[in-house]
């Protein structure tokens, strides 16, 4: 066999080489520097974090729509009602000539505080939530977080629902400022 013939047989193989890299590539099979032993040995370590009891745990579920919690939407609609500073930092109506602003918190922090008053009040023990802990409280923060535009969202879009009925209008006696041809007029 010739030189010639000998490497035009290696520049096929390697040419079928990286067609199927290529392939695994595009399939998402290519191996990391991370799992190849090679890869292993050159890992620097110093940047791994250590396993921690908090990380070895499950963030917190609330289940907002279980029964037995129907409760909670109404004491956290409570707790935001009586603090103007949680109504102005989640941009709740804050009422008539009210110069309060957040308190310049933001509102990860005051969702915390919320989360610990509804789970974590030990003046007001609850079993529902005692596998709660001040661990989870970045969790929990979130999930009032959440739960607030929940509520919001659906807040508007019955607002906006009911605004469409013009029944506003009639109790002023404004029947004349809804617009001719629209959808508000035409209930009227």
């Amino acid at each position: 066999m010739s030189p010639a013939a000998t490497r035009s047989e290696k520049e096929i193989f390697e040419a079928k080489l990286l067609l199927a890299e290529a392939a695994d590539n595009k399939k998402g099979r290519k191996k990391s520097k991370a799992s190849s032993a090679e890869g292993k040995e050159n890992r620097d370590t110093s940047k791994a974090k250590p396993k921690t009891e908090k990380s070895k745990r499950r963030p917190p579920v609330v289940v907002w729509a279980d029964e037995k919690n129907h409760d909670l939407s109404w004491s956290l609609l409570n707790i935001i009602e009586e603090s103007e500073v949680y109504l102005v930092a989640f941009n709740f109506d804050k009422g008539q000539g009210s110069n309060n602003s957040g308190g310049g918190v933001n509102a990860k922090l005051h969702s915390q505080a919320i989360a610990r008053q509804l789970f974590l009040d030990p003046h007001k023990p609850d079993l529902r939530f005692s596998q709660f802990t001040e661990d989870d409280l970045e969790h929990l923060g979130t999930a009032i977080k959440n739960r607030i535009a929940h509520l919001r969202e659906r807040y508007n879009v019955h607002k906006n629902e009911l605004k469409k009925t013009g029944h506003g209008l009639l109790e002023e006696d404004k029947e004349d400022e809804a617009e001719e041809g629209s959808e508000l007029a035409l209930l009227i």
